[in-house]
């Protein structure tokens, strides 16, 4: 079966259509009407009122509840009622602006790209760190041997209760005993130093003497149970060893100050995710207690490792806490770690965010503002001040108007009738479905090929656009581009509702009371100094094509938050004659444009349109009488649109409507999946890199089935699907 990711994405050109200001010109006050200390001559100042009908549920987040699991999501309101905050109007324009008009990315995270490793690839050897006193420079004594069929140096232990025992560290010197002889996967228990002592000295020769370390505690004890995770490491001592406090004559190996810092990189990005990750072993204390919550490589920790031979030298070049760890993207040449900004720089150095190597400020820096950022740069000028601007374009919040159906108006008696009610749960609660997606890289879904075409991307093989003299792109991977949400084709059917109600899976849900469909709202956009080019992006943000919806809020992926935005009116202020002494009580505005219902032009009005029913708010523009021979934002609208890239226009439009979705939209699956498409959904992914199943059961990606990629859009007239890919206990 085929189905739709939840999201695509629309690409990222080297080049646009629109004009952009230089640096240069900026820094030297040649900045035209892209000011804040004057009006200027030739562009347009007023306000755009907006009605927007929530065709689906949607809910904006205000405060959250996390005393309760599920967490509790409350919809963002004002004056009692539901509303929508300005910024995230602010945001759901500029990003449509933004990608339109293949301007910067305004807002984006520089995030060291890491993938699982490979089992074939796991660390085969478990070692103590050791820091060296004068230089500080870590170095590793080997205690075990993972690569042969039978691990050296060490014995696996079941234990009854783990947390009756301690790891090894150099604070809390902790050893213990175990019977001679004993096999891997014993259930036969270490005994404590004191408990040996105790023993007479006919027994004591039975045992051999050696550390313990554990990774499982009551916190812990769900993951390792889903990880299958069943036993502990008893390490022998070295030979003629007693304790650690002597290591002379051991064969003790440098760690390479690379694999420090890719341990401890690594390591911050889980943390990252959640403040207990990675695990440390049971017993040892975080960075030796200090308040940093980033974990750091210290003396005594016990570590699965790789070593190599260089320059006549054993090694260690990596590091982990885990024998099948993460590993960075790096690229093969300069091994240099890849970041989420060293891909999109290779298209263009002026698609990030603003810093001191950026020549140009795009139009939707313009319009929306920009802040300069060079935390990410290691050779930073030094400058007197950072530049800044703040934006043109001024949403208020989007306020309730009531909810108005096929029938009219419908009549709201108390609190309850604005939500969605679930009358399973006493006060009306919704849980809903799991919100997550595979992270970047994901190769099969976030990347393509340096050409633009799509393909399968092995993780390993992930790496920048590399171009030749004449900087044409040769090989190398690209991002896909921006990401946007698709819509869902089964309207009215809750599908966001969870259906999996297991107290288990709480800690990753949140409850809500969604708003609900047919609620109207109205909402303003005030703006000073646009161009022609500038109002256009902002009337196609608005409503890019007739057919197209936005998404909005919390929920994007499961089939919340589709919304219709219908641009109403159009008041502009005349500045340079408004502030004359004669014209001090004329009208504000000099021109304005009202809509009709008219579903054939821009903006596409479905329904009758009465400016008697706008809030008292707008009373102003209710009583202005419209010039519409004077301005026709149809064609602001169109000129813009005429000038986006076609590749980028028939992504974005193409996303944005909702009769192009032909099949189930939902996280990857597999067969059978028994119509859940709430659990295990990496499963889709392990198969789709390497299978699934055992022995004669397995079946491989690539020899039985094809593998799969999320297809680029930029030549589509349809919205491309995945495959279900089977999979094998």
């Amino acid at each position: 079966m085929t189905f739709h990711n939840p999201y695509h994405f629309v690409p990222v050109e080297e080049s646009s259509g629109f004009e952009d200001l230089y640096r240069e010109d900026f820094e030297n006050g040649k900045v035209g009407q892209v000011t804040h200390d004057r009006y200027y001559d030739n562009t347009h100042s007023g306000r755009i009122i907006c009605r927007l009908i929530a065709e689906t549920p949607f809910i904006v987040g205000g405060k959250q509840c996390t005393e309760q699991t599920p967490t509790k999501v409350f919809q963002y309101e004002l004056d009692d009622k539901p509303a929508i905050p300005a910024s995230t109007l602010r945001g759901l324009l500029s990003s449509i602006t933004e990608a339109a008009s293949n301007s910067a990315l305004r807002v984006l995270s520089n995030k060291v790209f890491s993938y699982r490793t490979a089992a074939r690839d796991a660390l085969r050897g478990i070692g103590m760190v050791v820091q060296a006193g004068a230089t500080g420079n870590f170095k590793l004594l080997p205690l075990c041997n993972f690569s042969q069929r039978l691990p050296t140096g060490c014995l696996k232990v079941k234990l009854s209760s783990p947390q009756n025992f301690t790891t090894f560290s150099f604070e809390n010197q902790q050893y213990y005993y175990m019977k001679k002889d004993e096999r891997h996967g014993t259930t036969v228990q270490p005994i404590a130093e004191e408990v040996w002592d105790q023993m007479p000295q006919s027994q004591k020769g039975t045992y051999e003497r050696g550390i313990l370390r554990i990774m499982e505690n009551a916190n812990r004890k769900k993951d390792f149970h889903e990880l299958r995770r069943k036993h502990e490491l008893f390490i022998y001592l070295p030979k003629n060893k007693t304790n650690f406090d002597d290591l002379s004559g051991l064969g003790i190996l440098d760690i390479l100050p690379e694999a420090v810092e890719c341990f401890e990189s690594l390591a911050e990005l889980r943390t990252d995710e959640d403040e207990q990750l990675p695990y440390e072993p049971v017993g040892t204390k975080r960075n030796n207690g200090n308040e940093d919550k980033n974990l750091k490589l210290k003396h005594g920790d016990l570590v699965y490792f790789r070593s190599e031979t260089i320059n006549q030298h054993q090694v260690v070049v990596e590091v982990a806490y885990s024998c099948i760890w993460r590993k960075r993207v790096e690229a093969e040449t300069t091994k240099r770690a890849e970041t989420t900004f060293n891909f999109f720089e290779a298209i263009d150095s002026d698609i990030l965010p603003f810093n001191q190597k950026r020549e140009l400020i795009t139009l939707a820096e313009q319009i929306f503002g920009f802040v300069e950022n060079n935390e990410h740069l290691k050779n930073k000028k030094k400058v007197k001040e950072e530049l800044s601007l703040a934006g043109c374009v001024y949403p208020s919040p989007a306020r309730f108007a009531g909810i108005k159906n096929e029938s009219g108006w419908q009549s709201i008696k108390s609190y309850e009738d604005f939500y969605v009610q679930n009358i399973e749960d006493p006060e009306g609660w919704t849980i809903l479905k799991t919100l997550g997606s595979p992270k970047p890289p994901s190769p099969a879904m976030y990347f393509k090929n340096a050409d633009g075409t799509g393909g399968y991307i092995a993780k390993d093989k992930l790496e920048p656009i590399i171009r030749n003299k004449e900087e044409n792109p040769i090989g190398g991977h690209s991002p896909q581009g921006r990401k946007f949400y698709l819509h869902h084709n089964s309207s009215g059917s809750q599908n966001w509702k969870s259906k999996n109600l297991d107290p288990q899976t709480f800690k990753l849900k949140m409850q809500a009371m969604p708003v609900k469909e047919n609620s109207v709202f109205y909402f303003h956009l005030d703006f000073d100094n646009l161009n022609d080019d500038e109002l256009g992006a902002l009337l196609y943000a608005l409503r890019p094509t007739k057919e197209f919806r936005h998404k909005l809020g919390l929920g994007k992926p499961i089939g919340l938050g589709r919304i219709r935005i219908e641009p109403l009116g159009l008041f502009l202020v005349d500045r340079s004659k408004r502030y004359k002494s004669e014209n001090l009580f004329t009208p504000r505005y000099a021109r304005s444009w009202k809509a009709i219902k008219n579903p054939n032009v821009y903006p596409w009005i479905e329904d009758a349109v009465d400016f008697s029913e706008l809030p008292d708010r707008y009373r102003r523009e209710k009583t202005t009488i419209g010039t519409p021979d004077l301005i026709l934002p149809g064609s602001l609208h169109e000129n813009f649109r005429e000038k986006i890239e076609p590749p980028i226009r028939n992504a974005l439009e193409l996303i944005g409507d909702p009769s192009k979705v032909t099949q189930a939209v939902h996280y990857p699956t597999v067969q059978p999946q028994n119509g859940n498409d709430e659990e295990d959904s990496y499963q889709w992914f392990v198969a789709n890199d390497t299978g699934s199943g055992s022995g004669q059961n397995k079946i491989k990606a690539g020899e039985h089935y094809n593998r799969d990629y999320l297809k680029p859009l930029a030549d589509e007239q349809i919205l491309t699907t995945l495959i279900e890919h089977p999979w094998k206990k």
